[in-house]
């Protein structure tokens, strides 16, 4: 009887500390909570819309909890200026982050909290902020007083669709994947994993770890709903990974 033995390994790559422009990685082994940062430049949208954007992607809104998490998201943003905007008054407007002061909070600074429900200890609010300066600024986003960029805090109304970008705080790699294995018939194997649209894929398979190298069985790019791979079993083991980037 022949002994077909299958098995799965899924790898994502990405990237050490800073990757690819928007996205970013912080190590454990440098400080980090070993979460992923995407950010993310728009032609201009309000809180609300961001915030489904960036649960949609798997993610939430950045949450700023120490100095030095607001530093290296500070490090992602501070030279794509498509994420910021530049107003006639010298200062500018820059990313929205997942700061929420709820409906009846004392103002200007009672009450605030991330959406994630963590510990709303540590700020960074620019210099008179916040203010409620509208009556109804009850979310926040980066802050450049007379400068292209800054690293400080300040509060506005969520229906401000003026502000161009977002920053995605996400706990695990975004693109990260469970695979399925099943025997698709006595002489195929079929894998499978939710994708995320326009992504690309690439699987690969190998008999033994560590490997001495890896055989590619497919490139193929996210759907955003279930992708399928196929190989033909040959009866002795395998090993298979899917790559990805960012």
């Amino acid at each position: 009887m022949k002994t077909i033995r299958l098995w799965i390994l899924a790898v994502v790559l990405g990237a050490p500390e800073l990757v690819l422009a928007q996205f970013g990685y912080w190590s454990p082994v440098n400080g980090g909570n070993g979460h992923y940062y995407e950010a993310v430049a728009t032609s201009g949208v309000n809180w609300s819309t961001a915030s489904t954007m960036a649960t949609n992607k798997g993610g939430y809104l950045v949450t700023l909890t120490s100095k030095q998490e607001n530093a290296f998201v500070f490090g992602l943003i501070e030279t794509n200026l498509a994420l910021w905007v530049h107003r006639s008054t010298g200062n500018s407007w820059g990313p929205w982050m997942g700061a929420v002061q709820p409906e009846g909070s004392a103002e200007p600074g009672g009450g605030w909290t991330w959406v994630t429900g963590e510990p709303f200890t540590y700020t960074n609010w620019n210099a008179g902020e916040p203010n409620n300066n509208d009556g109804h600024e009850a979310r926040v986003h980066y802050w450049a007083q007379q400068a292209a960029v800054g690293d400080v805090w300040n509060d506005t109304n969520e229906t401000n669709s003026t502000i161009r970008g977002l920053v995605i705080e996400y706990n695990h790699h975004p693109n990260s994947v469970l695979i399925q294995i099943a025997l698709r018939s006595p002489n195929q194997v079929q894998l499978s994993w939710l994708s995320r649209a326009s992504v690309p894929y690439t699987v690969e398979w190998t008999g033994q770890l560590p490997a001495s190298g890896w055989n590619v069985l497919t490139n193929l790019t996210g759907t955003g709903g279930t992708n399928w791979a196929f190989d033909a079993i040959s009866g002795s083991r395998k090993i298979y990974r899917v790559l990805s980037v960012p």
